[in-house]
């Protein structure tokens, strides 16, 4: 769909576009005996060479702390993870998977990787590191925009004159 206002287009587009991915990752756990958190969280763990504060693995998701919490707990409860204060500093829990996750990980992932090699056959590898790299300006924007205090729509914002012009007398920016 094309729109007179790239930006917009463009956000109209992306908000689609991720709730569709979003919808395939669904279905990628039906019958799965993990979550799509859960993968996700193993996933990151995976990549890690020892346990991993789970602040950070809060920070990492861009989810709050407690919700990651709740997540980690269930996973424990499950014997996905194991869950431990750290020796130098009882405020911080420490997180690592188990040989169960692993095993939940790598039989979910099969799965997982066929939606992802055939989702990502829709586009060559140049326009992928295309998307890498936009994508990743992106996130970088949304979380300085998130990080310095409570986002209030301001004028500071908006690049496009015309379009905060158009917002500001209630008219289409499309």
């Amino acid at each position: 769909m094309k729109f007179q206002n790239a930006a917009l287009g463009n956000w109209i587009n992306l908000q689609r576009t991720s709730d569709l991915v979003s919808k395939l990752g669904d279905r990628i756990f039906v019958g799965s005996q993990l979550t799509k958190e859960e993968f996700h969280i193993i996933a990151i763990l995976k990549g890690q060479t020892t346990s991993v504060k789970q602040q950070l693995i809060a920070r990492w998701l861009g989810r709050a702390p407690n919700t990651v919490s709740a997540i980690v707990f269930r996973m424990q409860g499950k014997g996905l993870l194991e869950r431990f204060t750290d020796t130098r500093d009882r405020r911080v829990v420490q997180v690592s998977i188990t040989p169960k996750a692993n095993k939940l990980f790598m039989e979910t992932g099969k799965v997982a990787w066929k939606v992802i090699s055939q989702l990502m056959d829709a586009v060559t590898e140049e326009e992928q590191a295309n998307l890498s790299e936009v994508l990743g300006k992106l996130e970088s924007q949304a979380l300085q925009m998130l990080s310095n205090g409570t986002y209030q729509p301001e004028t500071r914002f908006f690049k496009n004159q015309k379009a905060l012009d158009q917002l500001e007398k209630g008219t289409e920016v499309i």
